[in-house]
């Protein structure tokens, strides 16, 4: 897994000048009157993003032929994705995050700041889930495909949470408990909730993928 980091490294330095704008872009927002989470949000998610163009790169000119070819696995090569995602994820996180508290500790003196980290780690949990969702259909359709099918992804996902509200509310299934019960747990518990549900989707989401690949012909 090692090797195949590398190699994601060296070609994300073909994208090094994008990086040093993000991080401009960043910074300047963090001057302004910008909330601080919001920053945290784009930083972390655009970084994230990287590791989409890296499939990308591993298909043109019959690159992943070649690949494959060596002594790497398909699982091994799914497993490499997610935790190259999750380590520039985590990164863009600690780093923006760092940056936006020492400003905000410089904007609001003796401001508590456990809530706003406990509120920025939600952000590292979105990019993590935009991850689970992207990372599949970009392995099964390719970079052209992957745009329009994960469109539809996401669409269906929110068709279908409202069916199952809907249907529950049809059944006479109170689903307020759910709200009431967060709500009492905190935002530290809602953050453990959450982090408890993002762990098992990615767990799903990387048996797909892995599915997904032992499926593929090279």
């Amino acid at each position: 897994m090692k090797g195949l980091i590398l190699k994601d490294l060296y070609l994300l330095k073909n994208q090094l000048n994008f990086f040093w704008i993000i991080c401009i872009v960043g910074i300047t927002m963090a001057f302004t009157k910008m909330s601080p989470i919001f920053i945290v949000n784009y930083m972390t998610l655009i970084f994230t993003m990287f590791i989409l163009s890296t499939i990308s790169y591993d298909e043109f000119d019959n690159g992943a032929e070649f690949l494959f070819t060596l002594p790497i696995s398909r699982k091994g090569y799914v497993a490499e994705k997610y935790v190259l995602g999750f380590l520039m994820a985590a990164s863009a996180w600690l780093v923006s995050g760092g940056i936006t508290l020492v400003f905000s500790a410089i904007r609001y003196p003796g401001e508590d700041m456990t809530v706003t980290v406990i509120k920025m780690t939600f952000y590292l949990m979105i990019s993590m889930v935009f991850l689970d969702f992207t990372l599949p259909v970009q392995l099964k359709f390719g970079a052209e495909k992957s745009r329009i099918a994960i469109i539809g992804v996401v669409g269906g996902v929110f068709v279908a949470g409202f069916a199952v509200v809907k249907l529950f509310e049809l059944m006479g299934i109170d689903l307020g408990w759910l709200y009431r019960s967060l709500s009492a747990a905190g935002l530290a518990g809602m953050a453990l909730f959450a982090g408890t549900g993002c762990i098992l989707l990615t767990l799903l989401s990387y048996f797909i993928s892995v599915k997904i690949m032992e499926k593929k012909q090279y």
